[in-house]
């Protein structure tokens, strides 16, 4: 079910501050317009899901999708983005004179859910 949906327009040196949706489980991202700019994705506690279970020191001799704790995704005019919910994001600024143009929306699942590897099961509703 999706839960919201709004639009920013960002002028020239707009960007967006990082943040996220803890109120969805999955958020989207629609670009009509750009011109100019990178989505911008950061991980939970800017740990890569290897640093955020083992607590050792390691460096990485290259980094990667799998082992980076953010991400700068290129987006061009019709992409759209899914990203779950509690991944902070934002923008880089906005260089074109242009308008960059975004259409977001966030989604609950609803029905009943169960776990496999657990023995639990929730009932998901939106009132």
């Amino acid at each position: 079910v999706r839960t919201a949906s709004w639009i920013t327009i960002q002028e020239q040196g707009d960007n967006h501050q990082l943040h996220n949706h803890k109120q969805s489980v999955i958020s989207v991202s629609f670009y009509p317009q750009v011109d100019s700019g990178k989505l911008k994705l950061k991980a939970v506690n800017e740990k890569n899901s290897f640093q955020e279970h083992y607590h050792f020191g390691y460096t990485y001799d290259k980094k990667n999708v799998f082992n980076s704790p953010s991400w700068n995704v290129e987006v061009n005019s019709g992409d759209i983005v899914i990203f779950p919910g509690y991944v902070r994001h934002g923008s880089t600024t906005n260089l074109s004179k242009n308008k960059r143009i975004m259409i977001g929306s966030n989604y609950m699942p609803v029905g009943d859910m169960i776990f496999i590897d657990e023995l639990d099961s929730i009932n998901m509703e939106i009132k």
